[in-house]
């Protein structure tokens, strides 16, 4: 039966959410492994693409920026390489980008990627907007030019 409503509609009501999810997980689960979060998914999503990356080199496709933070965060040494990429919206002029990120966390350094869920949650995640309006790329700048987050010689 076609959907007769718009997808915010459709998925604002708890029911439909949750009908949709377990018809998605029971078909996936026919040839995929799959995971379920209880509440938000971006840790359990980041945490799936880390231990991945034990086996194999990965690629975690996603929309929202906090994955990129976990993953800067968490992601200390993997086996293998593991890489963010956001997802191509249809319409979208613009190419996806990608982040490899031990380079990424090379660049940002140890002491940054360790106080990054911090920084994020201060400046600026899905649940806190931007404090006093800077944003997410010019604190980290700052951060990284500060004498606090510089690397121990």
């Amino acid at each position: 039966m076609a959907v007769q409503s718009k997808k915010n509609d459709f998925l604002s009501n708890p029911g439909n959410k949750k009908r949709l999810i377990h018809l998605l997980r029971d078909r996936f689960e026919r040839g995929c492994e799959t995971h379920q979060a209880r509440a938000d998914a971006d840790i359990l999503i980041v945490q799936t693409g880390i231990a991945a990356a034990g086996r194999c080199n990965t690629i975690l496709i996603g929309e929202d920026t906090d994955l990129l933070v976990l993953l800067c965060h968490h992601a200390q040494k993997t086996r293998f390489n593991i890489f963010f990429r956001s997802g191509q919206k249809s319409g979208m002029k613009t190419k996806p980008r990608s982040w490899y990120v031990r380079a990424t966390r090379r660049n940002l350094g140890e002491v940054l990627c360790e106080n990054m869920i911090f920084i994020h949650a201060l400046l600026g995640c899905d649940t806190i907007s931007r404090v006093h309006g800077i944003g997410k790329r010019v604190a980290l700048t700052l951060a990284r030019n500060s004498p606090y987050f510089r690397e121990q010689s």
